[in-house]
């Protein structure tokens, strides 16, 4: 229900808002159930997590394969990005630091067209 729920979505959701989409919807479901399923989600690799501004957890159902996203910090709308250029320049950036790289996350926060247009 909470995957389905996630999938008519573009943007990154919180666990509130899909909460309030099921019971629109006319589901009987808890918060708390809520919670459960997009951690496991989450966990699964199904959905990916995200954070606001306001370190409110957010989420949102992506393509399996790797990927970065570009983020509207007004409308939450979510573009996902895959670049060979960005994961080598990731590389470079942890081994003139020394750093072997065990995963990573690159988010590019700012505002949308719709969003620029309406401010």
């Amino acid at each position: 229900m909470t995957l389905e729920a996630l999938s008519t979505r573009t943007e990154f959701v919180s666990a509130q808002q899909i909460h309030a989409q099921l019971r629109s919807a006319g589901h009987s479901v808890g918060l708390t159930s809520i919670y459960r399923a997009v951690q496991r989600l989450r966990d699964s690799g199904q959905i990916d997590e995200t954070h606001t501004a306001a370190g409110e957890a957010v989420y949102r159902r992506c393509a399996p394969a790797h990927h970065h996203h570009l983020i509207c910090e007004s409308c939450g709308r979510a573009v996902e990005l895959t670049s060979r250029a960005t994961e080598r320049w990731m590389t470079a950036v942890a081994q003139e630091h020394g750093f072997v790289v065990s995963s990573h996350q690159l988010e590019i926060l700012g505002r949308c067209p719709s969003c620029q247009s309406a401010a």
